[in-house]
C-alpha cells in the first residue's frame, strides 16, 4: 500500500512540474511569520508539488508591528493618529521586484501572518477593512486580480482579551476576509502554541509557537497555497481531479448514518496527498467506515481504527492497517466528522462500534473481540469512547443502535488532548472528559518522550487508568516524535493482544 501511495504521489508531482511558468509566494507579517523558516517545511512542500525550478519564495517579516506599516491607506476608527507608513510593504515589494524580474508568473500567492499588535493596540474594529485594503493594494501594484491569499489566523492565546483586548475582533476579521474571498484560505493555529520552543522551554498557550508548531505552520501554509493554485488553475494546468484513493481502493465503504437524499458522492471526503506522500481526508461530512477484512474461516477479532489529524482532517497510517490485518484482525477505518466537531466525531465512533457488531456475521467478525485503535486526535476519540460507552451520544436511529459500543480493548498511539497544560513546573491535569473508572477496557499506549506537546498528557492518562484499577501497558521511546518514527511497538502489542485472549494468526 505504501508503494502505491508513493507511485501515485510521484505521478502527481510530475504533472505539476510540467508547468514551466513560475509560482510566486509572498510571505509577510509580524513575529510568528518572522520566526517561520520557509526552508524547513514551506518551500520543500511547494517545490515538491510544483517543481523546484518553478517556485519563487519571497519572505519579509518583522515582529511587533501593526498592519499600518504595510497598508498605506490605514486609518483608525476615530481621529487621524497614528499615521500609516507602508514602509515594510515597500521593503517587501522591492524584494518581490528583484526576485521576479524577467519572470513570467503563473500564479501569485500572498501568505499573511499578522494581527497581534493591532489586537494589543485595540484596532480590531478596522482590521478587516485594513487587511482587505492591503490585499487590494498588492493586487493593484502587481497588476493582477487573481492573487491567492492564505491567512494565518491568530491562535487561542488570548481569547478573553485579557492582554490583547481586541484579540477576538482580529480573529473574526481574518475569518471574515477569507469568507468573502473565493481565492482565500484560513490556517488555524490554535494547536501550534504548546510544546517546546526554540530555547528548549516548555510553552503552553503561548503568543508564539513551538518548534514543531512552526514546522506545521509552514506545511499548512504550503498545503493551502497549493490547494488554491490547483483550484484556480486553468483546466489544462490542474492535477487530475479523479485520483483513485489508494487506501480505500476496492474495499467496502459503509456510511454510518441513514440519509434520504441518496446523494452520497456529492459529500465524499476530499482526498489530499501531502508533500510526504501521505493520504489525508478533509471535509468529512458523511462519516463512514472503510472495511479491511482479515482472511479467516473462523470469526476474526476486529478494531475500529480512528486516524489522527487534530480534529481538522484525517491522516490514516496504512502500516497500522496492514499490520493488524496480518495478525488476523479485521480493521474498520473510521472516517469521522471533521473539521472541528468533536461531539459529532464522538457520535460517529459510538455508531461505528454498533454497526460493526450489527454486521458481525456478514463480515465474519467476533463481536466479543472488538476493540478500538486510535492515533493522536483519534487516540483521544477512542479513549473517550472507552470512558463513556455506556452513555448514548445520540438518539437511536435503527436496529443497529441496540448493540453495545463498548470496546474490549484499546490501543492508543501518541494520544492527544488528554490534559490541561499547567506550565512547565506543574503537573498536568487530566481533562474532565476522563473521569476514570474500573470499567474501562485494558489499554495499550505508545509515546515518545520528544513528543513534547502530548507525552506528558499520555503519562498522566496512563497513571489515571492505573489508579482506577484499569489494566494498562505503556511503551515509552526516547525519540520518535508525534509520529513515533522508528518506534517498533508491534511485537509487544501482539504479545499484549494474545494475553487478552484474542484469536490471532
Amino acid at each position: 500500500m505504501k508503494k502505491i501511495i508513493q507511485i501515485l504521489f510521484i505521478a502527481l508531482l510530475a504533472v505539476s512540474a510540467a508547468n514551466a511558468q513560475k509560482h510566486l509566494f509572498i510571505l509577510s507579517g509580524q513575529s510568528n511569520m518572522a520566526r517561520l523558516d520557509p526552508a524547513i517545511s514551506f518551500t520543500p512542500a511547494v517545490e515538491a508539488a510544483l517543481g523546484k525550478d518553478n517556485v519563487i519564495v519571497v519572505k519579509h517579516a518583522q515582529g511587533g508591528l501593526p498592519i499600518r506599516r504595510w497598508y498605506k491607506n490605514w486609518k483608525p476608527a476615530q481621529g487621524d493618529e497614528p499615521k500609516a507608513t507602508g514602509d515594510l510593504y515597500d521593503q517587501l515589494m522591492t524584494m518581490v521586484k528583484e526576485a521576479t524580474e524577467g519572470q513570467e508568473l503563473a500564479s501569485i500567492t500572498f501568505v499573511w501572518m499578522q494581527g497581534e499588535r493591532d489586537a494589543r493596540e485595540q484596532y480590531g474594529s478596522v482590521y478587516a477593512a485594513s487587511l482587505q485594503g492591503l490585499i487590494e493594494q498588492l493586487s493593484g501594484d502587481l497588476g493582477r486580480d487573481d492573487i491567492n491569499v492564505v491567512i494565518g489566523r491568530l491562535s487561542d492565546f488570548d481569547l478573553k482579551g485579557e492582554k490583547y483586548p481586541d484579540w477576538m475582533l482580529v480573529r473574526d476579521a481574518q475569518a471574515a476576509v477569507v469568507k468573502a474571498n473565493p481565492r482565500a484560505a484560513l490556517v488555524d493555529t490554535d494547536s501550534l502554541n504548546d510544546g517546546l520552543n526554540a530555547r528548549g522551554e516548555v510553552i503552553v498557550n503561548d503568543l508564539h509557537y513551538s518548534v514543531e508548531g512552526y514546522e506545521t505552520l509552514g506545511t499548512e501554509f504550503a498545503n493551502k497555497s497549493i490547494e488554491l493554485i490547483e483550484a484556480n488553475a486553468p483546466d489544462s494546468a490542474r492535477k487530475a481531479d479523479a485520483v483513485e484513493d489508494p487506501i480505500v481502493g476496492t474495499h467496502e465503504v459503509l456510511r454510518l448514518w441513514p440519509d434520504d437524499t441518496g446523494d452520497y458522492s456529492a459529500i465524499q471526503p476530499r482526498l489530499d496527498i501531502t508533500r510526504r506522500g501521505k493520504i489525508r481526508y478533509e471535509n468529512v461530512k458523511d462519516a463512514n467506515l472503510v472495511v479491511y477484512l482479515a482472511e479467516s474461516h473462523a470469526p476474526t477479532p476486529a478494531v475500529v481504527y480512528s486516524p489522527g489529524g487534530s480534529y481538522k482532517h484525517l491522516t490514516p497510517r496504512p502500516e497500522i492497517i496492514e499490520w493488524l490485518n496480518a495478525q488476523g484482525i479485521s480493521v474498520f477505518m473510521l472516517r469521522y466528522t471533521v473539521p472541528g466537531d468533536r461531539e459529532a466525531a464522538f457520535k460517529d465512533v459510538q455508531r461505528a462500534m454498533r454497526l460493526v457488531r450489527h454486521n458481525a456475521k456478514r463480515w465474519n467478525v467476533d463481536p466479543d473481540q472488538l476493540g478500538v485503535v486510535g492515533s493522536s486526535a483519534g487516540g483521544h476519540l477512542v479513549a473517550r469512547l472507552s470512558q463513556h460507552y455506556a452513555t448514548p451520544a445520540y438518539v437511536a436511529v435503527d436496529a443497529a443502535d441496540r448493540e453495545s459500543c463498548e470496546p474490549q480493548f484499546v490501543v492508543i498511539f501518541s494520544g492527544a488532548y488528554f490534559y490541561k497544560g499547567q506550565g512547565a513546573q506543574q503537573e498536568p491535569v487530566l481533562v474532565e472528559e476522563f473521569p476514570m473508572t474500573a470499567d474501562i477496557a485494558p489499554t495499550f499506549l505508545v509515546y515518545a518522550k520528544d513528543d513534547h506537546s502530548f507525552y506528558p498528557g499520555g503519562i498522566a492518562y496512563e497513571q489515571g487508568l492505573k489508579a482506577a484499577g484499569v489494566s494498562t501497558y505503556l511503551i515509552v521511546s526516547e525519540t520518535g516524535g508525534h509520529g513515533l518514527k522508528d518506534v517498533n511497538w508491534m511485537p509487544e502489542c501482539r504479545v499484549w493482544l494474545e494475553g487478552l485472549g484474542l484469536s490471532l494468526k
